[in-house]
Formats: C-alpha cells, sequence, structure tokens
C-alpha cells in the first residue's frame, strides 16, 4: 500500500491566500496621520514648538507623505507570490500523510516548520488541499 501511495503524482498547490493590500494601505495611511499629528503637535509647545511653516517641519512633514505615498505604491505593484509564503507546488510528503490520515492540526503545523508560512496561510493551504481530496 505504501509503494501505490508514494508512486502517485503529488498534486500542484497553489496558495488561495491574496496579499492584504487594502490592510496594508490603511495602516499606512494610519502611520502617516500619526507622523504628521506629531509634528503638529510639536508645533504648539510653547517653549521648544517650531511653527509649521518651518523648514524642519515641512523637511519632517515631506518625508513622512512620500514614505507613505512610496510604501503604498511598493504593496500595490509587489507580485502577489512575494507575500505568499508557501511556494506553488506539491506539499511535502510529511504534510500530505499527516492532512490524509485527518491530523489536519499537525499538517499545519508541519506546513509552517517547512514554509515559515503564518498560521492563516498554513491553514488555506491544507483546507484547499483538503477539499480537493474528496
Amino acid at each position: 500500500m505504501a509503494e501505490h501511495e508514494t508512486s502517485q503524482q503529488p498534486e500542484y498547490i497553489v496558495t488561495p491566500i491574496d496579499p492584504p493590500r487594502a490592510v496594508a494601505t490603511v495602516c499606512m495611511m494610519i502611520v502617516v496621520v500619526c507622523g504628521l499629528l506629531m509634528v503638529w503637535v510639536q508645533s504648539l509647545h510653547p517653549f521648544i514648538g517650531v511653527p509649521l511653516d518651518h523648514p524642519g517641519c515641512l523637511i519632517v512633514m515631506g518625508i513622512f507623505v512620500l514614505g507613505g505615498i512610496g510604501s503604498v505604491i511598493h504593496i500595490w505593484i509587489s507580485p502577489t507570490e512575494s507575500w505568499r509564503k508557501v511556494p506553488a507546488g506539491p506539499l511535502s510528503l510529511a504534510v500530505r500523510e499527516l492532512a490524509d490520515s485527518g491530523k489536519k492540526r499537525e499538517a499545519i503545523e508541519q506546513l509552517r516548520q517547512e514554509t515559515d508560512a503564518g498560521l492563516f496561510e498554513a491553514a488555506r493551504v491544507i483546507e484547499d488541499y483538503l477539499a480537493r481530496k474528496v
């Protein structure tokens, strides 16, 4: 029986995870807004505050805004594959054996150890693999 299982061609798996681009964009906008608020709050200080039209404040605000714009552009032009930890292709024999024997949790942990994938991605890959087997 073991020879028959190993002679089968393993199924090609593509990670079904889409990158969280919208969430990352919102987070980056929050970082930019917090940075601009920080500059504004320091300008209100009576002794060490620098006015908002001071070149130093303008440079810091520009760095925050341009850094945020650059990060958002990077988030959206990065290929989907660069967000995934589980490479496209067949799962390892150990992961397939654990999943096929009903040990879903152990299969997820094995996949995470092999690929450094997060819990969500590894669980989605195992669930997708098991759904295709049915």
